[in-house]
């Protein structure tokens, strides 16, 4: 099953990244695996992305 993340948590994943924590603590963390947090952060760079807007 493939596992989604909330919006609180990706944001997680960006602020821990931007302070130096690596793959497998960021994982831990959030109860992933270190690949998908890699998947995330190589998908966009390793910068957050802008949030969506509905205009």
């Amino acid at each position: 099953m493939r596992r989604t993340f909330t919006a609180e948590e990706k944001a997680s994943v960006f602020e821990l990244w931007k302070n130096g924590t690596g793959f497998s603590e960021i994982a831990n963390i959030l109860g992933s695996k270190p690949g998908t947090i890699f998947t995330m952060l190589r998908d966009t760079g390793g910068i957050k992305p802008h949030e969506r807007k509905r205009l």
